[in-house]
């Protein structure tokens, strides 16, 4: 599951999820190694598909196959990318804007809320940012790209760190969470079947290593 994309694909049929997020992240932007790239191919896309990231490792962690919550994707980001509660809390409602709109304005609903908080987006690409993401108006957050792609893979190898260290008081919990996920949503196989190639799930209950593709 937490091959690195420098690598190489596995030399079977089969990839994880994550793995291919991961490739496709270095195609958009840079190897992971590398901090900033003066262009980047559609910021947009990219930023697409770490919340997607986000949103997958948050199923590993908590074994929800069904569902995205708040709270679930909030708690990838401040347990293991370093994140604070503040902002893991706005780049939820980036989150959603892109996910459900492909743009950068949302409305968060809620049944406990009196009124309903809008929140507007800009997602900067620049060296060098003060902050991973900044309240530069009553409702417009600024969103500043590579530390939000750090934030990414540090979750990635603060969760793996967390199913790799055993001894711990929840660690069974956790390895039966992620197997619950992964053994359904968390391969996919490469045929060559096709002028491309095309992406299959693996077999529904297939167990691998952990540490697979």
């Amino acid at each position: 599951m937490f091959r690195a994309p420098l690598q190489g694909d596995p030399p079977n049929g089969d990839r994880s999820v994550l793995y291919l997020l991961r490739r496709d992240l270095v195609d958009l932007t840079t190897v992971e190694s590398r901090h900033y790239r003066r262009k980047i191919r559609p910021p947009m896309a990219s930023a697409l598909a770490i919340m997607s990231g986000v949103d997958f490792i948050a199923k590993l962690d908590t074994g929800k196959l069904e569902g995205s919550y708040q709270e679930d994707f909030k708690g990838v980001l401040t347990k293991y990318g370093e994140v604070s509660p503040w902002d893991a809390a706005a780049l939820y409602q980036f989150r959603c804007a892109l996910a459900h709109n492909y743009g950068y304005f949302t409305i968060r609903r809620s049944r406990h809320l009196k009124t309903k908080p809008r929140y507007s987006f800009a997602l900067d690409t620049r060296k060098n940012p003060k902050k991973l993401i900044e309240k530069i108006g009553r409702s417009y957050y600024r969103v500043n790209f590579w530390p939000l792609r750090a934030a990414f893979f540090q979750s990635i190898t603060g969760f793996e760190k967390k199913l790799r260290t055993w001894g711990t008081s929840d660690h069974k919990e956790a390895r039966t969470n992620f197997w619950r996920v992964a053994k359904y949503m968390g391969f996919m196989c490469v045929t060559a079947d096709a002028p491309n190639y095309c992406l299959q799930p693996t077999r529904a209950g297939e167990e691998t290593d952990g540490a697979r593709g």
